[in-house]
């Protein structure tokens, strides 16, 4: 894995990481993007988003807050973004949660190839058509280990691609290999967007090392994780949530590879 030199060599290039994402977070994605080195652009309209894409070194669509326009707004990005072999993710925020965004899901996944599709383990359970459990966008954290594979394993087949899913111990399947992350902390879950910025983060390495998606998508789910350790661990005994976000963002500014090689934690099978 180019883990010595990814976060340096994603600095040195600067991509440009197109992001159709939900209203309520793309604030956060922007700034996690911007913090680690990229160079985020965001898209509403299904006019210029095809332009976009053909320009950027990565996509993300995320799924959160779904409406008809925004799912011709990513069909159009992805389209463009699949001729052109520009790597393109999936955040399938809720896709078992309502009628409309199971068919919003299954629209995107029938006419658009991901290099990425990652989710909570509810969104992947569904997506897997395993067990599934989660009200609304809940993690679905009751699932256990074996569950959560198997739903990967079935995503990753049927959709070509590398499946994560995140939790108390995030996964990650794909080319015959599984790992698995415990890197992370609770306060990750106590505000909104980590999520998010966590799909942000494997487009801006996709864009790096569009050739292997394994190890982007690894990689990313260790920046986040070990950014919110140390975010916990900076924080002042009076503060809360918002100084959380806040040191959260610092932390990825100042991230390096020796941060991760030294605090990496995580196994391949």
């Amino acid at each position: 894995m180019k883990v010595e030199s990814l976060l340096t060599d994603l600095r040195e290039k600067r991509p440009l990481v197109l992001c159709i994402t939900n209203f309520v977070t793309a604030n956060d994605c922007a700034n996690a993007l911007l913090a680690v080195g990229a160079a985020p652009v965001m898209a509403l309209s299904p006019d210029d988003a095809a332009d976009l894409a053909e320009s950027a070194d990565a996509v993300l669509l995320n799924m959160g807050t779904p409406t008809g326009d925004q799912l011709k707004t990513m069909l159009e990005a992805g389209r463009a973004a699949n001729r052109k072999r520009i790597p393109l993710v999936l955040d399938p925020v809720g896709a078992g949660a309502s009628s409309m965004r199971r068919k919003f899901a299954e629209k995107l996944l029938d006419d658009l190839h991901f290099s990425v599709i990652r989710g909570n383990a509810a969104e992947m359970g569904f997506l897997g058509k395993t067990e599934f459990s989660g009200r609304g966008v809940d993690a679905g954290t009751s699932l256990r280990e074996e569950v959560r594979i198997d739903g990967l394993r079935k995503v990753s087949s049927q959709y070509d691609c590398i499946a994560g899913s995140s939790g108390a111990v995030d996964l990650i399947y794909g080319a015959e290999k599984l790992a698995r992350i415990q890197n992370g902390h609770p306060l990750l879950t106590r505000i909104t967007g980590t999520g998010c910025m966590s799909g942000a983060l494997i487009a801006a390495m996709l864009a790096v090392e569009p050739g292997n998606p394994f190890d982007a998508a690894l990689m990313a789910a260790l920046t986040m994780g070990i950014a919110g350790e140390l975010a916990a661990a900076a924080m002042r005994s009076d503060e809360g949530n918002t100084s959380f976000r806040c040191r959260l963002i610092d932390v990825l500014s100042q991230m390096t590879d020796n941060t991760l090689v030294e605090y990496a934690r995580y196994e391949l099978a």
